[in-house]
């Protein structure tokens, strides 16, 4: 029972890596509020996620969670141009990911 709970912990605590990380990213570059220490600390958290996932699964979740992170940062950033802020988002989205592991 005490291994089942332990379990439980370690998995809640590896997905609020994940999402502090996501929320981290959101302001660490774009048009959004930039919060400078969100740059460096964005990264951590993302990492430490993948660490505590095995690479498959953690690259299955990590991805589409930062793509969505990139297209909310770049949102905007290019006016008239929504095309463009997808296109920029989404190639950091799917390629910057496999530098994490």
């Amino acid at each position: 029972m005490y291994l089942h709970n332990s379990k439980m912990k370690s998995e809640y605590w590896s997905y609020l890596w994940l999402v502090v990380g996501f929320v981290f990213l959101i302001f660490s570059n774009g048009i959004w509020n930039i919060i400078p220490i969100a740059t460096w600390l964005a990264p951590v958290f993302l990492i430490r996620f993948l660490r505590t996932q095995t690479k498959i699964k953690g690259l299955l979740l990590f991805a589409p969670v930062y793509l969505t992170a990139w297209i909310i940062m770049l949102y905007g950033v290019y006016p008239g141009e929504v095309k463009v802020s997808l296109v920029t988002a989404s190639a950091y989205g799917i390629f910057f990911p496999a530098f994490y592991c």
